[in-house]
């Protein structure tokens, strides 16, 4: 897969002289949604003997549209890469979303970016695909625009999870209410982020449960407060370990501030310093103010119990 960060880098991309058919979206959560639109350009650009291409962004556009609404994010940018990578894409255009490419009119996106640019002759349209200032395109006028410029369009119909629309929205409104997976449905695999191990109070060794303190990217969407059936990755180790992780105020301990704790069965050493990839599972419970520290123990005793249980059917996608 060859990979761009500007438009203008596809000029001298001899595999854009054969034609191109393109997808385009945020793909912020790279989610069923998603991948099923991908998929499909990479299909359709193989019947037509042309390169699949997916231009995304960099950024969310309400980053620069509106940045006190931008989203968190759902998905590192190199596990966007690589799922990308994964599902054949073969040229990825990875550009920044700002004003210049946000005021383009509908006619100009079509005329110079995807006619002249990519050389366009299919387009794979999402069901709710919008393009062009304030989002003034739709589906329709790109088909009229196609027409005019030389391209088809295909536009596809949304994915549910049940009475749920698969969309990067409804992902963030799961995550915010611990329901992990429901989330992991929606996205086909196990929500996921990394955090780095930093030095923490030292007490979940004293109950018996030493723990990695998690310092996390606060762009990222955190599931809600509460303890989870998880399984981690250590950078430069090729195991997974399964662990329960607890997100929240520690409030037995009347602490303040927010922590990602993180205790990995069949694990001793120190990870300070280390990066971490975790992957949710399943919520257990939401977090608790015990009376004492031996009622606590007991809790963390059964939350293994129970995290274990979670994770002994579980797989990695």
């Amino acid at each position: 897969m060859k990979q761009y960060n500007t438009i203008e880098a596809l000029c001298d991309e001899t595999a854009v002289k054969q034609g191109t058919c393109i997808t385009i979206g945020v793909f912020d959560g790279m989610h069923l949604g998603h991948r099923a639109l991908i998929r499909n350009c990479v299909e359709e650009a193989k019947l037509r003997n042309i390169v699949p291409l997916v231009l995304t962004f960099q950024n969310h556009p309400l980053c620069t549209l509106a940045p006190s609404y931008a989203p968190k994010s759902i998905l590192p940018p190199e596990r966007k890469t690589q799922i990308m990578e994964e599902l054949g894409c073969e040229l990825y255009v990875n550009v920044e979303f700002n004003r210049n490419f946000a005021e383009l009119s509908p006619e100009d996106f079509a005329a110079e970016v995807l006619s002249k640019a990519c050389n366009a002759k299919l387009i794979v349209a999402g069901y709710d695909f919008s393009f062009g200032w304030q989002g003034k395109g739709d589906v329709a006028l790109l088909r009229e625009l196609g027409k005019k410029y030389g391209f088809e369009v295909i536009d596809m119909n949304p994915i549910s999870c049940g009475d749920l629309r698969v969309k990067s929205t409804m992902i963030r409104e799961t995550l915010n209410l611990g329901q992990v997976d429901v989330a992991a449905w929606m996205l086909g695999r196990p929500y996921e982020f990394k955090g780095v191990v930093v030095t923490g109070h030292g007490r979940g060794r004293t109950l018996g449960f030493p723990t990695a303190n998690l310092k996390v990217d606060s762009g990222y969407v955190l599931p809600a407060r509460g303890v989870y059936a998880v399984r981690i990755h250590i950078e430069d180790d090729w195991r997974h370990y399964g662990a329960m992780l607890n997100i929240g105020d520690n409030p037995t301990f009347n602490e303040i501030e927010s922590t990602i704790e993180a205790h990995l069965f069949s694990f001793s050493g120190d990870l300070v310093g280390k990066e971490l990839s975790v992957y949710f599972v399943k919520r257990l419970r939401a977090e608790v103010k015990f009376d004492n520290k031996e009622t606590l123990i007991e809790q963390l005793q059964k939350d293994e119990i129970d995290a274990r249980q979670a994770l002994g059917s579980t797989q990695l996608n």
